[in-house]
């Protein structure tokens, strides 16, 4: 019977596959933001969009309705009270040309915009 304990290739395999694993570099890569709306992302010489995409949703601009109850003041000399509501907005922190880190998916097939980064 055959042992393949006992043979040299299998040894040789080991010896690459270690020397593989020490030799890999991140799997983190460097975007560019192409478009904010749609969002677009220039990784090399492909445009990522859609589904292709996962995002840091701080990054994002948006709005959400707020409301505060039992709000009080001192309008003027005039005591004001009662509830307030409205909408607030914020911007993103994304605009066209910035360079953004991607984090692929363990298949390869999504790219998760995790920050925006600058040249120190």
């Amino acid at each position: 019977m055959y042992d393949i304990q006992d043979n040299p290739y299998s040894t040789l395999l080991g010896v690459i596959r270690t020397d593989s694993d020490e030799r890999k570099t991140s799997s983190w890569r460097l975007g560019v933001i192409a478009s904010i709306s749609p969002l677009l992302v220039r990784l090399g010489g492909h445009l990522l969009s859609g589904a292709d995409l996962r995002i840091n949703p701080s990054l994002l601009g948006g709005s959400r309705a707020i409301s505060i109850s039992n709000a009080s003041s001192t309008l003027g000399g005039e005591s004001v009270s009662g509830e307030l509501a409205g909408t607030a907005h914020w911007s993103g922190m994304l605009e066209p040309g910035d360079q953004v880190i991607l984090l692929p998916s363990d298949d390869g097939q999504q790219f998760i915009i995790l920050c925006k980064v600058v040249n120190a």
